[in-house]
């Protein structure tokens, strides 16, 4: 069905009853990946059945998971946060994208820039596209990309700790280096498992007051570097 395989790659912190869910459901997906990484940020130490779990002594926040990708050799990874239960289409959805846009990031939801405001505090989110649609950022929660154009991260110096917000260094780098938009694909979606009785208030957005400001701080870095924002009207 498809040219090319995918790794899974799922990221998770203190939530192992989430990550083993969120395995189940990829491995069930309609095309399955050739195997699903759990990256377990410290101070994680339980095991998830059915993947491969990568623990660390040290939070490397979400930045590790495209590290992860880039040491596995499937053709393309499918990024996952361990509190998304992928729906069983999501993941053909996802290649069948990286078919039609290869140099590109491609995800489910997104954000467009709006002229005269702070450059992420200010946007507009972009989902349920009925074809699809180019944005500036591909937010993380669940997004793909071929392997091969993993390392550009590398290739910047990034402001102080705006390199934690991976999603947008993965976006602002591969556009850069490859002249194409990041995509929200037609019919993509996923659920979110907030009702779930394991969530934890303490590790969300929410909980860290910097982190719209570090955003801000990662897209004007990109800016500097002469990154291409759509800059939608307001």
């Amino acid at each position: 069905m498809f040219e090319f395989t995918y790794d899974a790659i799922v990221l998770s912190y203190e939530r192992p009853g989430f990550a083993a869910r969120c395995v189940e459901k990829i491995r069930a997906a309609l095309f399955p990946p050739r195997r699903v990484i759990v990256f377990h940020n410290a101070p994680s130490t339980k095991r998830v059945q059915h993947a491969v779990n990568v623990f660390s002594d040290v939070n490397f926040s979400p930045t590790a998971r495209h590290a992860i990708g880039q040491l596995c050799r499937a053709e393309a990874c499918l990024f996952v946060d361990e509190d998304v239960r992928v729906h069983p289409e999501l993941p053909a959805l996802m290649m069948d994208g990286l078919k039609r846009h290869p140099n590109s990031v491609v995800g489910y939801t997104g954000r467009n820039m709006v002229v005269g405001k702070r450059p992420y505090s200010g946007s507009v989110d972009v989902r349920n596209v009925k074809e699809d649609t180019p944005v500036d950022i591909v937010k993380g929660r669940v997004h793909a990309v071929r392997r091969n154009l993993l390392g550009y991260a590398a290739l910047y110096d990034l402001p102080g700790e705006t390199w934690r917000e991976d999603d947008i260094v993965l976006n602002c780098t591969i556009q850069l280096a490859e002249e194409e938009p990041s995509y929200i694909l037609a019919g993509a979606r996923a659920s979110m498992a907030n009702d779930d009785e394991e969530a934890r208030t303490d590790v969300g957005c929410s909980a860290r007051p910097d982190h719209m400001e570090r955003r801000d701080a990662a897209c004007r870095a990109f800016m500097a570097y002469g990154w291409p924002i759509r800059k939608e009207p307001e």
